[in-house]
């Protein structure tokens, strides 16, 4: 690929008007709720569960704190929780970007239509709103958490709500396995609770009614299994967003044109995070290799299934060397390519998403071997 031809694609990328992440100031005054008609039943609120409790006392126990989530593209899921004497709503990223504002309902019906999204994690895939105001009893997150294997596991969200002012459901499984993300450093929990469209950034409760972690995917067939990132690794990252800290290591990105990962420089050995900051997203990194230099290029991501491409700057991307799967990974979608640099120079790497989706990734260059 030429350097023309990198610009072209800039200035391709530019034509996108979308929002990937919104770093935007966190000192909002809670805007004023709306009250939404009487005749809505409210949940019976009760003290926080114990050992032992059974899906209705958990339900009407959660359920009074996950919050309906609107944008123009869609719906999903939330829940309240509270940060130095302020409420926010926490769900995920993929809910509400790439927005500024969006609508959001509580089950006592009082409804904002304009709550604020004062930041995104991408690579955890989280997102936190407000500061709200709201009477709903703030969840606390599950730092040590020690549910087994086998037990039951409840989701509580909105999956695939249509009313203008919905209930939370709720699903019942198992908690069927512990996955790791090693270089992201997180913990996904997997169950086989029935896992769809509108439940992203609900919560996922323990039996004796520990807030477990944030529902973020599902995999296999619709419905079929789904993975929630732990409260642990959670955590941290909100409180983070809240204080305008920076917890994913990807820098502001309000708009696409804004899209640092391009034509950066990488050397052999470094890993860094990177995001498609919108569908249909491709970035483009450069590296110096000498000729007979060979690397090994890998990308890993939980948001969407990785393509890398990797040549001389004087090739077309019909010549760039890639791949798709062979990194294997939790999904067994991370792409790994090895390659042989055949002259001097400039090389490119180039990522994409095999569907045209959006998130984040690790990118990482290390010394190869040929076969």
């Amino acid at each position: 690929m030429t350097h023309q031809r990198w610009a072209l694609a800039v200035s391709a990328a530019a034509i996108f008007v979308a929002l990937s992440g919104c770093n935007l100031v966190n000192r909002f005054a809670p805007p004023e709720p709306d009250q939404a008609p009487p005749a809505l039943p409210a949940p019976v609120s009760i003290p926080a569960p114990v050992e032992g409790e059974t899906p209705t006392s958990i339900y009407q126990s959660v359920a009074p704190s996950v919050v309906y989530i609107e944008t123009d593209w869609g719906t999903g899921s939330g829940f309240v929780v509270e940060v130095d004497g302020n409420k926010y709503v926490v769900t995920n990223r993929h809910v509400v970007s790439p927005f500024r504002e969006v609508r959001i309902v509580l089950p006592d019906g009082n409804e904002m239509s304009d709550a604020p999204v004062i930041d995104v994690d991408m690579l955890a895939d989280l997102a936190v709103i407000g500061p709200i105001q709201t009477d709903a009893r703030p969840l606390v997150l599950s730092q040590d958490v020690t549910t087994a294997i086998g037990s039951p596991v409840y989701l509580i969200g909105y999956p695939g709500e249509s009313e203008i002012f919905p209930q939370p459901t709720l699903a019942t499984g198992l908690l069927s396995n512990i996955r790791r993300w090693p270089a992201a450093d997180l913990t996904y929990y997997q169950t086989d609770a029935s896992t769809v469209g509108g439940q992203s950034g609900g919560v996922l409760v323990a039996a004796n009614g520990d807030i477990l972690g944030v529902p973020t995917f599902w995999f296999g067939e619709p419905g079929a299994f789904g993975l929630a990132l732990s409260a642990a690794d959670a955590l941290p990252r909100i409180t983070q967003m809240i204080a305008g800290e920076d917890s994913d290591g990807l820098g502001a990105r309000n708009t696409i044109l804004d899209d640092v990962d391009d034509m950066q420089m990488l050397e052999v050995g470094q890993t860094i995070t990177g995001a498609l900051d919108y569908y249909g997203d491709t970035d483009i990194f450069l590296i110096t290799l000498e000729r007979g230099d060979v690397v090994d290029v890998g990308v890993q991501s939980f948001h969407f299934d990785p393509v890398v491409l990797i040549g001389s700057d004087t090739a077309t991307e019909a010549d760039l060397v890639s791949d798709d799967d062979s990194g294997r990974g939790v999904f067994g979608t991370d792409a790994l390519v090895t390659f042989e640099a055949e002259n001097d120079g400039t090389h490119i790497i180039m990522v994409q998403d095999f569907g045209g989706n959006l998130g984040a990734y690790l990118l990482s260059v290390s010394r190869g071997k040929l076969d």
